[in-house]
């Protein structure tokens, strides 16, 4: 076995290689020092960081004990209440001042987000503060209110959930929960309920919400996000700073972090920080200067006191510190014996988490940058016992000449740690998932990374054994013998492997592909392929095909199940394994972000009211959904003209989606981690693929579970020749258990036959172990025309570390030169490194055009188009490694590749970028002379052709609507009110009563009313309607398909919300039916599910009547459920159903293929 390597029996612990079932030394943990905040501030001449020229030292590989993973305040047993942190000291002030913001004390001064003089609101549960800061924030409760300030004193409430409404009720304002919105999307929405059971846990047990307990599977901490936007209050000029101002936002449910949960929700507040705050800020005199300065200042809520510790993609996070505000006055408290366990200082948080003092080998830009770490998406899975986490070697490439620190592709292990499958199967049972997975991506105390499954010996004293690679090791948590933070143990889950198939060739892909060999026809054919079984899937319903296969591949197409599992997970749903893929969404071309926190509005919307149904009518928010609904209900699209026109509508957008971005589909490939082989049995430039179950498509179109032979991979970014590589599938018995994940060899990468001196993964754009994910592809027509490109395209060229400004001032530096500075200075300094993503607007996106444009112009192979692809990977990894472009090299970076726009996205519907041509301009790019043709160019053409042939042909089956036809009638739903008109007939000819009769004309105006009204309010989105004969066909015709709106755009292209809430007004507007009779009288003859009903059915037989063409969506914007209950009781065979049962049911693909 070579030098470095890790056997199948043995793993090698540090640098004594100590067997694995002997005990390691225990973790630790060290105690954290706070800073005297305000001491009187000293005068400090600011130093230019990037200036500095102090290389770091080197770090050694795999010589640093696991046990010096480790800090959090002392207190061994881990009571109720954690011992205070750092000496004892009397509370120090510091005192506000009027400062001019251009002085260098203006991070003094506290910033007043809201504060009412007078007014105390300690006594409040914090969602109660927060509500009453909201609304003062937006000045609709004043300063100099004194009646609310008594009202506030005398408000006596236990808890968010009684004290919200109260709080509502004393400023006369609407209570945020609408009555349109239904219990269950309420109960996933509202915050009040779970922050009153965090706020009883916290209170009891300091540690109460970080999970990992087996015996509490379903409660987390740490999900209420509390946010607020940043606003441009006065743009800056070359004299004035800018100013500006916080919007703070409702709290709502999301995702959850380690922060969140170990100190509470309440703890950490979100700042958003919108693209045109930082463009303007960016464009004047003191640049990103003045957002920096502006959050280093304490921000007050109330007596709150929050400081900012971290920036990234567009987010600031501000930490709630053990501070008060009182009379204008910031105090730290006395020191107590016994503190809170979540109440720290913004010193102790950062030393919590990352102290300096442990980590002086760092820069000071890698240090901050792992303040995310504590900030990812993740679930809590086990909490395990210190003894059960070791330290492993990494496997070292041979190549390596042992001087100096390890270059990153040369760690043939970067970022996968190993443990024992108890550990995966004790995730699965807490998390709920469905198989237990091979690996999985994980936080663990100052380590991240994958934890891939191994027959490690567990020893007889511990019952889980976890193996951290000093690669995977961010954060030293010191070396004292104290044991960890109980947060610091407990597995925070990311997300699970997984492998989905099939996998979709990207623009990026299909570039890199054409230029290594493969034909233009091959990807036509593809592309047909895919395209032609998308849309026939979606517009075939009769034999030999059946309603049963469209409903499973509408449902399919637009990941349903997924979107409602997702928004009943509120924010849980990638660690669960629900993923955007699955739910029918379009991967970008570029890197995910591992901690989330790009993600995090996204993640904030899973659950939101936009997509939720409309808990009265019962009609969904999303076409698919709406489909479906229609489809189970017995309505068939050529029989039921508003389901023929969603289906049509919805096979459009999935046709318009084609043409705006080539994602090809390919059958013969898959998507799943990737990580180093565990039992170094594979040769080099070998994988191994085995998926849990036989959904791939082998070469002879046969069900399989593996892959064999030559196969393709590689990964995102995939801008450079070398990015997709081909290597051969094999299968390897000690490698059968490990299934949905992409093994790769731990030996020297190859090209013809000589070593490379790197990793498989560092081939493809640059990747490693810590949960990057490969595509694989082996379909022949693509395969077997591929070479793999010449090497040196994976070296980066000289000419781009000459373009890039990296700061160099290490921990230890920066520990030197604030030595003699007061706390408060010492902690700005250290927060403008940590708010150091505010300091350059991103240019990934920028770099990522100029890449495509210079390759299309150029050759993807000409020097500029690989200087540009590095380029785009060393600013995509900016807020990580320190990174920048200086300004002077990014003006002329634009000036001498910036292009017109390129002739395939002329047309299409794309997002303009800051720098970047409009894509309306008529003039393109030219491809350079003497280059053969572009192959996107060549595709989106064909692309185009398909897709326009593909309309056509849905035209044809799904005509327009005209003025004097009309479908026919649907017996079935115009049945109850004709029934009832004639039993109201007989009634009064046979008695001479006529009530029925009576009751059944209130009805009928009462849904002429809404008929009436749902016309208006349609009518005011809309300038160009249909016209029918008559006044009241005109109003139906806006009523009706409402297909354009102001300035020309359709209803459907308004914000969901917008369109929801129209909606559901007036669907609870009909639900409430004739109140009475117009004398007053009560409706007698029909209960209330008659009277719904009758409404219903009169509803459509008045919408057909004058509407233009004989239909609109009025009577299912109103009354979806209702209708859908006649046309099941009419056919006979239907069942009630529970809606939460009936959300999470599906079509198997067994049941269709019987049929």
């Amino acid at each position: 076995m070579s030098s470095g390597s890790l056997s199948a029996r043995t793993v090698l612990l540090n640098v004594n290689s100590v067997p694995l079932d002997d005990q390691p030394p225990p973790l630790s943990r060290a105690s954290t020092l706070s800073s005297h905040y305000f001491d009187e501030v000293e005068e400090l001449d600011p130093v230019l960081l990037d200036q500095i020229s102090v290389p770091d030292g080197p770090v050694a590989l795999g010589k640093r004990p696991f046990a010096a993973i480790s800090d959090s305040p002392d207190n061994s047993e881990f009571p109720d209440k954690v011992a205070a942190v750092g000496p004892e000291r009397p509370a120090k002030r510091q005192r506000v001042h009027a400062v001019d913001r251009n002085t260098k004390n203006y991070h003094l001064t506290p910033e007043i987000i809201a504060h009412i003089p007078g007014t105390e609101v300690a006594h409040l549960p914090y969602g109660v503060q927060w509500e009453l800061a909201r609304v003062w924030s937006i000045c609709t409760v004043k300063a100099t209110d004194a009646p609310l300030a008594e009202k506030l004193s005398k408000l006596s409430v236990s808890s968010n959930v009684q004290g919200v409404p109260a709080l509502h009720a004393c400023l006369k304002i609407p209570p945020v929960a609408s009555t349109t919105i239904s219990t269950r999307e309420q109960e996933v929405k509202s915050p009040w309920k779970e922050l009153d059971t965090e706020q009883t846990v916290l209170a009891k047990d300091p540690y109460g919400a970080l999970g990992g307990r087996l015996d509490s599977r379903e409660w987390i901490g740490g999900r209420v996000h509390f946010t607020a936007t940043l606003q441009l209050d006065k743009p800056g000029n070359a004299k004035v700073r800018s100013a500006f101002v916080l919007k703070l936002e409702a709290p709502t449910m999301g995702s959850s972090n380690r922060f969140a949960r170990r100190f509470g929700s309440c703890s950490i507040l979100r700042v958003r920080v919108p693209d045109d705050v930082k463009y303007t800020a960016d464009g004047t005199k003191h640049g990103a200067d003045d957002l920096i300065e502006y959050f280093l200042r304490p921000f007050i809520i109330h007596h709150h006191v929050f400081r900012a510790f971290y920036a990234k993609d567009g987010n600031v996070f501000l930490f709630r510190t053990k501070e008060c505000y009182r009379d204008g006055t910031v105090m730290m408290p006395p020191e107590e014996p016994s503190g809170s366990g979540t109440q720290f200082s913004l010193d102790e948080l950062l030393s919590w988490h990352n102290k300096l003092e442990n980590n002086q080998g760092q820069s000071m830009t890698k240090w901050a940058a792992r303040f995310a770490l504590g900030l990812s998406n993740s679930v809590p899975g086990i909490r395990v016992e210190q003894e059960c986490v070791h330290e492993v070697n990494d496997i070292v490439c041979g190549a390596f000449d042992r001087r100096g620190k390890v270059p990153s592709q040369m760690v043939m292990t970067d970022g996968c740690g190993l443990t024992s499958r108890n550990v995966l199967r004790a995730l699965t049972q807490q998390l709920g998932w469905s198989d237990e997975p091979t690996t999985v991506q994980m936080r663990l105390a100052g380590a991240k990374g994958l934890l891939l499954a191994n027959n490690m010996h567990v020893p007889s004293h511990s019952l889980y054994h976890i193996g951290l690679r000093p690669s995977q090791i961010k954060i030293d948590l010191g070396n004292q013998e104290h044991p960890l933070d109980p947060a610091m143990l407990v597995i925070d889950v990311i997300k699970p492997g997984r492998l989905s198939t099939p996998s979709r060739l990207s623009d990026e892909t299909v570039i890199n592909l054409a230029e290594n060999g493969v034909p233009l026809r091959a990807f036509v054919a593809l592309m047909k392929h895919d395209l032609d079984a998308r849309v026939d899937g979606l517009t075939q319903w009769a034999p030999p095909a059946s309603v049963y296969s469209l409903y499973r591949n509408v449902g399919n197409a637009d990941g349903v199940v997924t979107q409602r599992l997702i928004r009943e997970a509120a924010g849980t749903a990638r660690a669960k394994g629900y993923t955007n893929r699955d739910a029918g969404g379009q991967r970008e071309d570029r890197a995910e972000d591992e901690d989330g926190l790009d993600e995090l509005d996204e993640l904030l919307k899973e659950q939101s009211t936009a997509w939720w149904a409309d808990p009265t009518s019962g009609c969904p928010s999303t076409i698919s959904e709406t489909v479906l609904v229609l489809l189970d209900s017995g309505f068939l699209p050529d029989k039921c003209p508003v389901l023929g026109s969603k289906l049509k509508n919805f096979v459009k957008q999935v046709i318009t989606q084609c043409s705006n971005k080539c994602h090809i589909a390919v059958p013969m490939s898959c998507t799943a981690f990737v990580v180093p082989d565990p039992c170094n049995v594979l040769a080099p430039n070998e994988v191994h693929v085995k998926s849990s179950s036989r959904n791939l498509i082998d070469q002879d179109g046969m069900l399989t579970d593996m892959v064999l032979g030559d196969v393709l991979v590689t990964r995102h970014p995939c801008k450079v020749p070398t990015d997709v590589q081909k290597v051969t599938a094999v299968y390897k018995s000690e490698l059968g258990n490990y299934v949905d994940v992409v093994v790769v060899s731990t030996q020297n990468h190859c090209f013809n036959g000589e070593p490379l001196g790197r990793h498989l993964a560092s081939m493809t754009g640059g990747g490693d172990y810590d949960g990057d994910t490969l595509e694989v592809f082996w379909d022949p027509s693509i395969v077997s025309h591929f070479d793999n490109a010449d090497p040196k395209f994976a070296q980066e060229p000289e000419e781009v570390q000459a373009a890039l400004r990296k700061n160099p001032e290490t921990v230890k530096r920066f520990l030197r030169r604030t030595s003699s500075c007061s706390g408060d200075i010492k902690l700005a300094e250290t927060q403008k490194y940590l708010l150091g993503a505010l300091r350059n607007v991103s240019r990934v996106g920028i770099y990522s055009g100029l890449w495509l444009a210079t390759a299309y112009k150029n050759g993807y192979s000409h020097p500029d188009t690989i200087f540009l692809a590095y380029m785009f990977t060393n600013i995509l990894d900016g807020a990580k490694t320190g990174v920048t472009v200086g300004d002077a090299d990014f003006e002329e970076h634009k000036r001498k590749f910036r292009s017109l726009p390129l002739p395939w996205t002329v047309g299409r519907k794309q997002q303009k970028t800051r720098g970047e041509y409009s894509p309306d301009d008529t003039i393109t790019a030219k491809r350079g002379a003497g280059l053969p043709p572009f192959v996107l160019e060549q595709l989106y053409r064909e692309l185009q052709v398909q897709c326009d042939a593909l309309r056509k042909r849905l035209d044809t089956l799904f005509p327009e609507k005209k003025r004097d036809t009309k479908p026919a009638l649907d017996e079935h739903l115009a049945a109850p009110w004709r029934d009832a008109e004639v039993r109201a007939a007989q009634v009064a000819a046979a008695r001479g009563d006529g009530w029925m009769q009576a009751e059944l004309d209130a009805i009928r105006v009462h849904v002429e009313a809404v008929y009436a009204e749902h016309a208006q309010r349609v009518k005011s989105y809309s300038s160009q309607s249909r016209t029918g004969s008559g006044a009241g066909r005109k109003a139906t015709a806006a009523a009706g398909s409402a297909r354009q709106g102001k300035g020309g755009a359709a209803i459907s292209d308004r914000p969901i919300e917008q369109r929801q809430d129209i909606f559901r007004e007036l669907s609870k507007a009909f639900d409430g039916g004739p109140a009475a009779l117009p004398d007053g009288s009560a409706l007698l003859c029909f209960d209330k599910p008659t009277v719904r009903r009758l409404c219903a059915s009169y509803a459509y037989i008045h919408d057909r009547e004058q509407s233009f063409g004989g239909w609109s969506r009025f009577p299912w914007d109103v009354a979806m459920r209702t209708l859908c209950q006649i046309k099941v009781e009419a056919l006979g065979g239907g069942k009630a159903l529970m809606e939460d049962f009936y959300n999470k049911m599906a079509i198997p693909k067994s049941f269709v293929k019987q049929r």
